[in-house]
């Protein structure tokens, strides 16, 4: 699955943690895992994606800050947070707070 440029599982009853092993899809473009019940802290390895462009998180039950590693997502265009149990922007790097809180309100 080196691939795969799109995984979409939204609304798809999953439940737990995300797992680090995500960072394995190198060539992935768009992610989408809204409206779930996905807990816990973002894995750090979700942010070597250097190709993701789409980060579709909300509607589960995230917490915690928002990883630095984020900044290096320089194709990041969309990021949604918004409706999860609660996040922290404060440690994010310049080139993503512009756009952050619109998608996290």
């Amino acid at each position: 699955m080196k691939h795969l440029v799109a995984l979409d599982l939204h609304k798809n009853k999953l439940v737990g943690r995300l797992p680090s092993s995500i960072s394995r899809l190198l060539s992935l473009e768009h992610l989408l895992l809204d409206h779930n019940a996905l807990t816990g802290w973002l894995p750090t390895t979700l942010f070597s994606l250097a190709r993701l462009r789409t980060m579709v998180l909300h509607h589960n039950k995230f917490y915690g800050s928002i990883p630095w590693e984020i900044g290096g997502l320089v194709q990041l265009h969309d990021l949604w947070l918004d409706h999860n149990v609660s996040y922290s922007t404060t440690t994010m790097s310049t080139n993503i707070a512009a756009f952050v809180p619109h998608s996290c309100s």
